[in-house]
Order: C-alpha cells, then sequence, then structure tokens
C-alpha cells in the first residue's frame, strides 16, 4: 500500500504545522492532502469523504487528537484508517495509552522531512503484510 495517490489528511490547531506538514508531504510525491484544524472538523470531513492517512495533533481545543482517535475506532466505517500522532509528549506512558488505543505511529515534533518521509514509509510496508 502507497499513499502517494491516497488522500491524507493533517489535522493541527497550529496554521503554521498544517502548512508545514502538507508541504512536506507535496515535496515528497502525496498529491492528494486536506487540512483541518482540530479534531471535530476532522470528523466531519472524515464523514464526507474516504481518507487514507490521517496526521493528527495530540493536543488541541475542541477536540484532542486522542478524542478523535476515539471517535474513529468506535466508527466501523472510520476505524481501520492508519492514524499518525504527532506531538510534543515525550512522556512513555502517555504514548503508550496512545498506542493501546490505536494509534499506528507516532512522530514527535519537531521533526523533518526526512522523519515524516520515514514514518508514511515504514506505516505504508507495514499494512501491505
Amino acid at each position: 500500500m502507497s499513499y502517494k495517490n491516497g488522500l491524507i489528511l493533517v489535522v493541527d490547531d497550529h496554521v503554521v504545522i498544517r502548512q508545514m506538514v502538507s508541504s512536506f508531504l507535496k515535496k515528497l510525491g502525496y498529491k492528494h492532502v486536506n487540512l483541518s484544524e482540530n479534531g471535530r472538523e476532522a470528523l466531519k470531513k472524515l464523514k464526507t469523504k474516504k481518507y487514507d492517512l490521517i496526521i493528527c495533533d495530540w493536543h488541541m481545543p475542541h477536540m484532542s487528537g486522542l478524542e478523535l482517535l476515539t471517535k474513529m475506532k468506535e466508527d466501523a466505517e472510520l476505524k481501520d484508517i492508519p492514524f499518525v500522532m504527532l506531538t510534543m509528549e515525550n512522556d512513555k506512558e502517555q504514548m503508550l495509552s496512545a498506542i493501546q488505543l490505536g494509534i499506528d505511529d507516532y512522530i514527535l515534533k519537531p521533526f523533518t522531512l526526512n522523519v515524516l518521509n520515514e514514518k508514511i514509509e515504514a506505516l505504508s510496508k507495514k499494512l501491505r503484510k
């Protein structure tokens, strides 16, 4: 599975981060990227289009990344969409709880284009098996 032609949703309450992730993805050859500023807005978008990958911030107003993930896992149509968490959290217990909730991977902020690429490629290979 490759996400190059898939639809990716980037969710972050900071416009600079959303734009940076979108720019990185486009430089890496990912053609279809949508943006949301919080989990509530993202959930609405997830109900209207079929997304292939979610890259989502942990801490956001209105609905956090964990709350969005929880709602997605409760929805039969959304529960299998791969989910990568963006976070500044370096607390192992919190990350373990997020993994137990069902994130597929996480990226610690700040990150580079190469880190983003490595995480997406690893996820793509993992899901191919």
